[in-house]
């Protein structure tokens, strides 16, 4: 009977270990996994020394040409433009030219314009021109009446203070007195009388003021007159925004300085 179970226990054990060999991964006689080794980075080969190009410049662009400008149209000129180069000619005014200068200036008044003068205005005829001195200034942007450089009739009972007479070898030198001028503000104005010759009984040859008296020339020293501009003045000269400078000549006008304009 023992020998009956020790039978069957070592039956029991081989069927055991003959079951266990059958399975996977079991028993001594299974042939071992060897593992999958695992890749290695293998080092990149060092390019080989190629010629290295030098960078190509990108082509310049041409700086794009601003748009052209178009040129402003110019103002239109207020009037005919007086001259640097030659006489502008008005064949309308006096060709009377006195020494000295006149300033034209804006009046005080409304329609009224300044002068300041400076200098000798001869008398022709019994005519003048009060505008008509070998200089003229203008202030800014001004219009002057064409009318002050044409011949008035002068007035043939001046008011005087007084006339004072110099006396030399021969007699009289120079007669002259005051003038009272109605449009005089400021300033001193002087009435010069023409001496003559003449031969007295003796035979001797005399000098004294021609009688009736004739007024030679108007002598101004800083006088200053208002003048009204006139509602029949239509024709002008007008100055620019710096002023102006003429010079007179003859019956016209040059320019000096500034811009200066014949309107009408």
């Amino acid at each position: 009977m023992r020998d009956c179970k020790k039978s069957l226990c070592l039956v029991l054990v081989l069927a055991a270990i003959l079951l266990a060999s059958m399975l996977p991964g079991c028993g001594g006689n299974d042939k071992e996994t060897t593992p999958t080794p695992m890749p290695t980075d293998t080092p990149a080969e060092a390019p080989t020394d190629a010629p290295v190009e030098a960078p190509t410049e990108a082509p310049t662009e041409a700086p794009a040409e601003p748009p052209a400008e178009v040129p402003e149209e110019s103002p239109p000129l207020p009037g005919t433009p007086i001259s640097k180069d030659k006489t502008t000619i008005i064949q309308s005014i006096s060709n009377i030219v006195g020494e000295g200068e006149v300033l034209l200036l804006e009046g005080a008044k409304y329609g009224t314009f300044k002068l300041v003068i400076n200098g000798k205005l001869p008398i022709n005829e019994s005519e003048y021109c009060l505008g008509c001195f070998e200089t003229i200034k203008m202030g800014p942007n001004l219009s002057i009446p064409m009318n002050l450089f044409t011949e008035q009739e002068y007035d043939e009972s001046p008011k005087v203070l007084s006339v004072i007479t110099d006396y030399g070898s021969t007699g009289a030198t120079k007669a002259y007195g005051q003038y009272v001028m109605e449009q005089l503000i400021g300033g001193v104005a002087f009435l010069y009388f023409q001496i003559e010759t003449v031969t007295t009984l003796d035979g001797e040859e005399r000098t004294k003021v021609k009688s009736p008296p004739v007024i030679e020339y108007i002598s101004f020293q800083e006088a200053i007159l208002e003048i009204p501009i006139g509602a029949e003045d239509v024709v002008s000269i007008v100055s620019g925004p710096d002023g102006a400078t003429l010079k007179k000549s003859g019956n016209g006008f040059i320019l000096l300085e500034g811009e200066a304009y014949i309107v009408d």
